[in-house]
């Protein structure tokens, strides 16, 4: 006989501040705010049992930065410093993003806010002098 599956929920059911990052925890995975400056937090996420130690192309900033805080109630975590506030709801993990003053910025959608999907990718090892020719495509 056949039988569905049910998918891992994505509530947050736990939170921890360590090494100055702020874990979000839940049965389908774990979220990391890693804070780099008053205004810039990077966030990662796995449903791996820990994060990759691999170096990442594109941070700028190796160092953490400490001046920031967080609160929790029943039904949201709010993290933030001068310049930034983070708000996420724990029920769907979704996250909405305000400036120092308060203003909305940007939000995700409450259900379904993330949908990823393992893909494969490649860096070229050890040629300094290789050469990236950008091709122009319709779509």
């Amino acid at each position: 006989m056949l039988s569905a599956i049910p998918d891992k929920s994505c509530r947050i059911t736990g939170v921890e501040r360590k090494d100055n990052c702020l874990y979000l925890y839940s049965e389908r995975g774990t979220h990391r705010l890693e804070p780099k400056a008053a205004g810039i937090v990077r966030i990662t996420y796995t449903e791996r049992p820990e994060f990759s130690k691999r170096e990442k192309p594109g941070v700028i900033r190796a160092s953490v930065w400490e001046k920031w805080n967080y609160r929790e109630d029943e039904e949201t975590i709010e993290y933030f410093s001068t310049e930034l506030k983070i708000v996420v709801d724990k029920a769907h993990a979704s996250f909405s993003y305000y400036d120092g003053d308060g203003v909305l910025l940007l939000c995700e959608r409450k259900r379904d806010s993330k949908e990823l999907e393992e893909f494969q990718s490649y860096e070229l090892a050890g040629d300094t002098g290789a050469v990236v020719e950008k091709i122009e495509t319709p779509d």
